[in-house]
């Protein structure tokens, strides 16, 4: 999903994604840099911001998996495509 920046670099969360992590108005949410790359989660509500982290990294290596997939996939399309 994409969502654009305002001039004040506010950016609005897609509504079903807002529902899926049951965050509204008024809920704080933590950004976290990964490289060329930014995360963001809920924050946690103990004050301890590394809870939030707990399981992300499975989760991003699933998509890291899911992107491999993907290019393989479409590496094998445009080699039948082409021929």
């Amino acid at each position: 999903m994409e969502s654009t920046i305002t001039r004040k670099g506010q950016v609005t969360i897609p509504k079903s994604i807002r529902e899926s992590l049951d965050i509204s108005q008024g809920d704080r949410v933590l950004f976290i840099q990964l490289g060329d790359k930014a995360l963001m989660v809920p924050a946690p509500e103990s004050k301890d911001p590394m809870r939030a982290l707990e399981g992300i990294f499975d989760e991003l290596r699933s998509v890291q998996e899911l992107k491999k997939v993907a290019l393989k996939k479409a590496k094998t399309f445009a080699r039948y495509a082409s021929e």
